[in-house]
């Protein structure tokens, strides 16, 4: 049943985090107006469990099971590895890793993360956190207090999903983050929706007037490119760009193609 099935799962889980079975894939991130790799996110995979190793089965049974601070705390110090390598190819290169909501709860979240990445000797501005909105309007204060403490030690924040969440405008001005992720329900559709059009156009002018750098997610054709480099959508992520890479074929992407987007995807001669 269900129960045993949750169960099972998760026992596997801490199993494959204390045993290293998981791996972390790449996810660059382009700038629409040089055309560079602007970041790169970092997507926890669990590619042994071919059944039921989906992020979207197993991260909802590691916030259950309370394993989500172990398997975020895996994922940050396997980026922290990977960016001795990643960073010889973009020097100045940033790292975006999810951050769970309840992870962000913990009473010792901030001093746990920041003896993580002094202890892998990596500066704290190679990193970017992203936050849903939901995780970031949980008790308010106490979230943005650890918010400011991370940025003041030099970690970027982004704000994942906007759009689906019920966040006063008022609240996003008091968050230390420099960068909205517009949810791909609205990149989904943005060709074919007019109000998915106007929502990505009105974030993407809001976040502007707040001083906030936009990415949208889920870019998958070219008419959603054009359309979110006229609407001066600053980042693109998606399928069209590049799917989500495995370290090594990572290392042959930026070894191969170390700032550009693939020729295709340039402009066309007006």
């Amino acid at each position: 049943n269900e129960f045993n099935f949750r169960k099972n799962l998760s026992e596997q889980l801490l199993q494959a985090i204390k045993t290293n079975q998981l791996e972390v894939h790449y996810q660059p991130l382009f700038n629409t107006k040089n055309k560079d790799i602007q970041g790169i996110e970092a997507l926890v995979r669990w590619p042994s469990n071919t059944e039921s190793g989906l992020p979207s089965v197993f991260i909802p049974i590691a916030e259950q099971y309370g394993l989500i601070t172990s398997l975020s705390e895996w994922v940050i110090q396997k980026v922290c590895t990977d960016l001795h390598m990643i960073k010889s190819y973009i020097p100045n290169i940033k790292i975006a890793v999810n951050i769970s909501p309840l992870h962000l709860r913990k009473k010792d979240f901030v001093e746990s993360i920041t003896s993580i990445i002094n202890n892998a000797g990596i500066n704290p501005k190679h990193l970017e956190f992203e936050i849903t909105e939901t995780a970031a309007l949980y008790d308010l204060k106490t979230t943005i207090k650890k918010l400011h403490a991370l940025r003041d030690f030099g970690i970027s924040l982004s704000l994942d999903d906007f759009g689906t969440g019920y966040s006063s405008l008022s609240y996003l001005k008091k968050l230390p983050i420099s960068k909205v992720k517009i949810d791909q329900s609205f990149i989904h559709d943005l060709t074919t929706n007019r109000d998915s059009a106007s929502i990505a156009q009105a974030i993407i002018n809001l976040s502007h007037c707040l001083n906030m750098e936009v990415v949208a997610e889920g870019v998958e054709n070219r008419s959603q490119l054009l359309l979110l480099e006229e609407s001066g959508c600053d980042i693109i992520q998606g399928f069209l760009l590049s799917h989500p890479l495995q370290t090594s074929q990572l290392k042959q992407f930026l070894a191969a193609k170390p700032s550009a987007l693939p020729p295709t995807l340039e402009k066309e001669p007006q």
